[in-house]
């Protein structure tokens, strides 16, 4: 203890303290919002953070210190980078001891005296589990001090969830972080998955953004990414560095990027049909050499306008942001300076522009790439190039969300995926559209055995298996496959090209069978079957589970509805039944 802390001492005296820089990731463009700042081991080679230390330093009445410390290096490190930095944040973990002490606020004002922009790139990360013992009071006012200036906080190790909605209530955080206790197996754990789609939607409710950190593998990714987390942080995503890394890797680029528009692809269909054009309003115009006192006026006699828009020969120019225009021409010489001078040196140059047809998916696609927006921010509509009216992102996210739920309440709740309404859809729309495909009802046989045997968390388990099973083969074959899960163990896939059917059907049945042992004891493993009640209430030995694939073949003309396939696929499932394995079985037609 001694020698780390006479080390502590003669780094804090020298101010020879070290950082790395973690990326933080918005997922649905693959681009880096910012960093994780980490203390560098100051006694190994590797990284930690600085809560590692925090016992040492708080016993010692070093926390202070290094957290003036660690503040100055990251004001140097933006001013030494504002060119590159933009809007992205820094995540620094001050501890709260920091945040209530007067020595240090005032150590931050005089900082900002200088430097009053760096507020809006720096998020200060607070531990709830750290605040516990703390004065309630204190830390929200102190917290409240710090967001007038213009900061922002992140919550994480969120420990008692009473202390956490208490914080969040009056603090209001902009964002929350979550590790990987909270999320490991959530693929596997149904319980764990629908507590977290809870926590994400009241987040999302409450406008927190949720981060999850510390993924270290490529299956708890792609398990973040299917239950709607956008921020992401972790070694496989990049380790920490001592340079700031502006981008991602190409692979991990490219993984975002195309599970995220997978996942869209359930939402396609629902949100192709409406058109933004449909959406959008007029407002008031001008041209870019109007004085900024005439835009005033107008704004002034609308006070319910978020903006306006500037065109000249109808074509748009600009967009003038009513709350940064406002800001402009209220500071001490703002409106002297501006008032007679043209709108077009305040209005924003690159306003998101959509064409009247743009489909309201494209228009929320391409918005998800501007990170920064504002909700009452106007999206501009033209028709031909001309001018046509504005959408705000509120009204936008309102009408997509509505489609959303509207969609997702005919989800499996288990699996996420298309329930019967949507399989009846994707098969009636693919017979009118006298399509050629292949419909399998993919069924695991002695499922009710093991499910009575091992328990429902167990049996949801391999139904959640089988379900990312079919996922991953649909991200595999993308467009030529579609997948929906008719309730319990039964799902139906279909495939629309031909030459795929037969190697979609054996990859289903290699994947699950080389799964389904680890979901049994090593005793029933090991002699081959579980001893369960049949449907008379007799005890029989059932054997380890298989799966029945049951395909047909639809050309146009050979049925005329869902029910006839339906009928035909109950037919070919019974001779899939009387084999004792895993197996498939492709009906062509009478041939």
């Amino acid at each position: 203890m001694s020698s780390k802390l006479d080390y502590l001492n003669f780094l804090i005296e020298r101010q020879n303290i070290d950082l790395s820089f973690q990326p933080v990731v918005f997922a649905t463009s693959a681009q880096v919002i910012g960093w994780e700042v980490f203390l560098i081991n100051p006694y190994e080679t590797g990284y930690i953070d600085l809560k590692l230390l925090f016992d040492i330093m708080k016993e010692n009445e070093l926390i202070i210190k290094i957290d003036k410390i660690i503040f100055k290096k990251i004001v140097d490190v933006l001013i030494n980078n504002k060119n590159n930095i933009e809007n992205r944040k820094f995540f620094v973990n001050i501890s709260p001891i920091s945040l209530m002490n007067n020595d240090f606020t005032t150590f931050i004002a005089s900082i900002l005296s200088t430097n009053p922009m760096i507020t809006k790139n720096i998020v200060f990360e607070i531990s709830i589990k750290s605040c516990e013992n703390l004065s309630v009071n204190d830390l929200h006012y102190s917290i409240k001090v710090l967001k007038k200036q213009g900061f922002t906080f992140s919550a994480e190790n969120i420990g008692s969830l009473y202390f956490f909605l208490d914080f969040i209530s009056i603090s209001k955080p902009t964002y929350v972080k979550i590790g990987r206790e909270v999320y490991r197996d959530i693929a596997m754990d149904s319980i764990k998955s629908k507590y977290l789609h809870s926590f994400i939607e009241f987040c999302d409710e409450s406008q927190i953004k949720v981060i999850a950190t510390m993924i270290e593998k490529i299956e708890e990714l792609l398990s973040l990414l299917e239950i709607g987390i956008e921020y992401l942080q972790g070694y496989f995503i990049m380790p920490p560095n001592i340079e700031l890394k502006h981008t991602v890797s190409n692979d991990i680029k490219e993984l975002l990027l195309e599970t995220i528009e997978n996942q869209r692809r359930y939402y396609l269909f629902k949100t192709s049909k409406i058109c933004i054009g449909t959406l959008c309003i007029k407002i008031p115009y001008v041209e870019p050499n109007v004085s900024c006192e005439k835009a005033l006026e107008i704004l002034e006699k609308n006070p319910k306008l978020h903006g306006l828009v500037v065109t000249k020969d109808g074509k748009v120019k600009g967009l003038i942001k009513r709350e940064k225009f406002l800001l402009n021409l209220s500071t001490m010489y703002g409106f002297a300076v501006y008032s007679k001078r043209p709108v077009a040196l305040l209005m924003d140059s690159n306003p998101l522009v959509v064409e009247y047809n743009a489909s309201l998916d494209d228009v929320v696609r391409e918005l998800s790439a501007r990170e920064n927006e504002d909700i009452h921010d106007y999206i501009i509509v033209t028709k031909n190039g001309m001018y046509e009216g504005v959408v705000t992102i509120k009204d936008l996210l309102k009408k997509s969300t509505q489609l959303e739920i509207s969609f997702a309440k005919h989800l499996n709740p288990l699996t996420n995926l298309p329930g019967n309404l949507l399989i009846e859809k994707e098969i009636s729309n693919a017979l009118e559209n006298e399509k050629e495909f292949y419909v399998f009802y993919v069924d695991i046989d002695n499922f009710k055995p093991f499910n009575d045997y091992y328990g429902f968390e167990k049996g949801d388990k391999v139904i959640l298996q089988l379900a990312s099973i079919l996922k991953q083969i649909q991200m595999d074959w993308q467009e030529k496959i579609f997948v929906g899960h008719v309730g319990g163990d039964d799902f139906i896939v279909i495939v629309y090209d031909k030459a795929e059917v037969e190697k979609i059907a054996k990859k289903i049945i290699e994947e699950f069978d080389s799964s389904i042992p680890y979901f049994y004891d090593n005793y029933d493993l090991s002699r081959g079957y579980i001893e369960s009640k049949n449907r008379k209430g007799e005890v029989e030995k059932f054997g380890l589970m298989s799966l029945s694939v049951a395909c047909v073949k639809v050309v146009p003309g050979m049925f005329s509805n869902v029910e006839e396939i339906s009928n035909c696929l109950s037919d070919v499932k019974k001779f899939c039944k009387q084999k004792n394995t895993s197996c498939y079985i492709i009906w062509e037609g009478e041939t």
